[in-house]
């Protein structure tokens, strides 16, 4: 039984988190999508200091697909919603992207992540 294995488990479907693993959310097309290592992903390109939207956009759009699958007939909609992310966090640090947490106050919070208004987790 997967209870008797040492680890987090997922505390809507049961299921063991993997290790390294880091998702966040954000809404492509009023859809919650997960995107890993999408902190990181925010985080570095806020640090490259680019100030045209497009190249932001590029590069954003870049480096989730280095680690998740973006359907082709979608890169727009997913730039567009990580544009819209990235907006949200830089202007809430006043210009520099803040760091979160990842875990946003939800129902499926997991017992050793801690609550911090960013993203949630998605299994």
């Amino acid at each position: 039984m997967a209870e008797d294995r040492e680890g987090r488990y997922c505390t809507v479907c049961g299921g063991m988190l993997p290790e390294g693993i880091e998702i966040g959310t954000i809404s492509v097309e009023g859809k919650e999508t997960g995107i890993n290592h999408l902190d990181r992903i925010l985080e570095d390109v806020a640090a490259l200091g680019l100030r045209d939207p497009a190249l932001i956009g590029e590069e954003l759009l870049r480096r989730v697909q280095a680690s998740n699958y973006v359907p082709t007939k979608k890169t727009g909609a997913y730039t567009e919603a990580l544009m819209r992310e990235y907006r949200n966090r830089t202007a809430a640090g006043g210009g520099a992207i803040e760091v979160f947490s990842r875990c946003r106050p939800s129902a499926h919070a997991h017992p050793d992540h801690q609550t911090v208004p960013a993203v949630r987790p998605v299994c």
